[in-house]
């Protein structure tokens, strides 16, 4: 077995051992959904009196409509925020279809826009939480949904059988693992750059009722989890999960806006195909329009399996919607081409080499495990032959093999810049995860995941000087704000350093997140 799938398989052990409170924790989620009445026509005076930083307060304002409300407060939870987008449409008169999403670093607002304009375009009231997080326990994220469904049934008509949660990495990971619970409310999962919570995904799968939910979901095509959603591409092939998995240009992260939006246009295929909402025969031909022309464009760069497979994909998305028999001549014609061979053997031997070049880090890694210390960084740097895969990576001519080897990379560096040395910290061995750093700062200097690690091991060490100025690069980054400085315990040694405490303090009056628009 390769080594991604043993390292994905390590960092899922949260979601194992967690497995038991999903249920536990979801229960009366459902039983909520069904049972809270839906906002009627008539309110109280004391409704109407809702606090302006309230989703009733939001949704009740027609000038808030169409634009995104970057700092709701849960009714239910003082301590859970989140930001809410009501499209400009809305009305008290219908039902409306929810978006729930799930940021892995509760960046709630930059989540929201990458489906903004998605959601107004086909109606969706969608939530963004500033509390999920990923690569930790679980319970923060679940706190999170229960806290926005109770406040979106208080304030909204919700389309109780069209319920959507989007995430991405570990957040889409939990999105797979709560929808059981939650079924048959939830009628997708929008979920990028990571594949299910358990191995074997097939196994997986079986086990589990996802209550005829659907799923779109994709990665870059240099993140370091793209082996792992084609993997999770070809195990939805085999099952009857409707679904769509896209890939486009870009590292680990959410999808562009566009593909965002595109999941939701695609979430409206499923409805009209599941009779959850009417047939809208222009919104087929649009999408039908659109994938068309997607699919000859990739043909026509020279991409002739890329291509086939995309008119694969618009054949399954239009099953039961319309005759498709055009596109799956299209798509076989191209297949067959010698264009299209050429392109596919290219791919797998980008893939075989980039697999061998991950076993290569397997192997260098449980060295320094084992030993419990890396050699000089020069020696690190020669060990994993980090020269030749950037030179490769920089390499124009051969577009598959210098893709592979940006994955190897920022796989590289994801490990070496946050797990290995995340897991050197938590064993108090600051100066191990000091050594791991600098490795993935040799790949990529000054990330801001790299600055914030290394303020932790620094802080550990009371290296106090050392410890602000890694802070500072961190926050330069915008990711960083005064309760990850509160609230973690890595900074107890410096934590009355006066240079610390005002660093808090210049944070607590940052001015909070607003729309761009």
């Amino acid at each position: 077995m390769s080594r991604p799938k043993r390292i994905w398989r390590r960092m899922s052990l949260l979601q194992y051992l967690f497995q038991s409170l999903f249920h536990s924790l979801f229960q009366l989620a459902p039983v909520a959904l069904a049972a809270v009445g839906l906002p009627g026509q008539g309110t109280s005076a004391a409704d109407t009196a809702a606090a302006p930083h309230t989703l009733l307060a939001v949704v009740r304002d027609a000038g808030s409509h169409g634009r995104i409300n970057p700092s709701i407060v849960a009714a239910g939870d003082t301590s859970e925020r989140y930001a809410a987008y009501i499209p400009s449409a809305y009305t008290p008169g219908r039902h409306w279809p929810i978006l729930l999403i799930m940021d892995p670093g509760g960046n709630a607002l930059a989540a929201a826009r990458k489906f903004r304009d998605g959601a107004e375009r086909n109606g969706y009231v969608a939530l963004s939480s500033y509390n999920t997080a990923s690569d930790g326990p679980v319970q923060p994220n679940l706190r999170a949904l229960n806290a926005m469904l109770a406040d979106v049934q208080s304030a909204v008509a919700v389309d109780t059988l069209r319920i959507y949660l989007a995430g991405y990495s570990g957040t889409a990971r939990i999105a797979w693992a709560v929808t059981p619970s939650l079924a048959p409310h939830i009628a997708g999962i929008i979920g990028f750059a990571a594949g299910l919570p358990a191995r074997p995904d097939a196994l997986w799968l079986r086990v589990h009722d996802l209550g005829h939910a659907a799923f779109y979901g994709g990665a870059g095509t240099t993140d370091f989890n793209y082996d792992e959603v084609r993997e999770l591409a070809s195990v939805l092939d085999t099952f009857p999960t409707r679904h769509h998995v896209a890939f486009y240009a870009g590292r680990h992260g959410w999808a562009p806006a566009v593909v965002c939006g595109q999941a939701l246009d695609w979430m409206e295929l499923d409805a009209m195909r599941r009779g959850l909402r009417p047939r809208d025969d222009s919104v087929i031909a649009q999408w039908r329009a659109a994938r068309t022309a997607d699919a000859l464009l990739l043909a026509e760069n020279g991409h002739a399996a890329a291509a086939a497979e995309a008119f694969r994909a618009l054949v399954a998305d239009l099953r039961g919607l319309g005759e498709v028999r055009d596109l799956i001549r299209l798509g076989d014609s191209l297949a067959a081409t010698s264009a299209a061979r050429r392109e596919m053997k290219g791919d797998e031997q980008a893939l075989r080499w980039e697999e061998r070049e991950r076993d290569r880090y397997e192997s260098f890694a449980a060295r320094a495990r084992a030993a419990n210390a890396l050699p000089s960084l020069a020696q690190s740097v020669d060990a994993l032959d980090l020269r030749a895969v950037q030179h490769q990576a920089a390499d124009s001519t051969d577009l598959q093999r210098s893709l592979a080897a940006q994955r190897v990379l920022a796989f590289i560096v994801s490990l070496t810049g946050f797990y290995e040395p995340r897991a050197a910290i938590t064993a108090r061995n600051p100066k191990f995860a000091l050594a791991w750093l600098d490795v993935a700062n040799a790949i990529r200097p000054d990330g801001a995941t790299v600055c914030w690690e290394r303020a932790q091991a620094y802080a550990q060490l009371e290296r106090h000087a050392d410890a602000m100025a890694a802070l500072r690069c961190a926050i330069a980054s915008g990711g960083v704000d005064v309760q990850d400085l509160t609230g973690e315990s890595a900074f107890d040694p410096i934590r009355t350093d006066s240079a610390f405490t005002a660093l808090v303090a210049e944070l607590r009056l940052k001015p909070p997140p607003v729309d761009s628009d």
